[in-house]
């Protein structure tokens, strides 16, 4: 993706907290929506900062970005923990 090479893996010194990461993309898989970041945060301000140093909000190409609380639902992995999640759509 265009993004990731002008952008970089900067936050990346906190990845024990990430549980999972990756794009969002257009219904026909072609263009880069936003980006969705699932990790283990022990506060909402916590997951606020991580998202504040995320490479792709630096760089100014997300219009928005929300944080709230995930609930794990997968087999084995039932309730819902501390995990937040955070997606930001590209700025115009």
């Amino acid at each position: 993706m265009r993004w990731r090479s002008s952008t970089g893996p900067t936050w990346t010194d906190t990845p024990e907290q990430l549980v999972a990461r990756g794009p969002t993309l257009s219904p026909d898989g072609t263009a880069h929506t936003g980006s969705v970041h699932v990790l283990e945060a022990p506060t909402i301000d916590d997951a606020r900062r991580f998202a504040t140093r995320e490479p792709y909000h630096l760089a100014g190409l997300h219009a928005s970005v929300a944080v709230t609380r995930f609930g794990m639902l997968s087999p084995g992995r039932c309730g819902i923990g501390r995990r937040l999640v955070f997606g930001g759509t590209p700025g115009q």
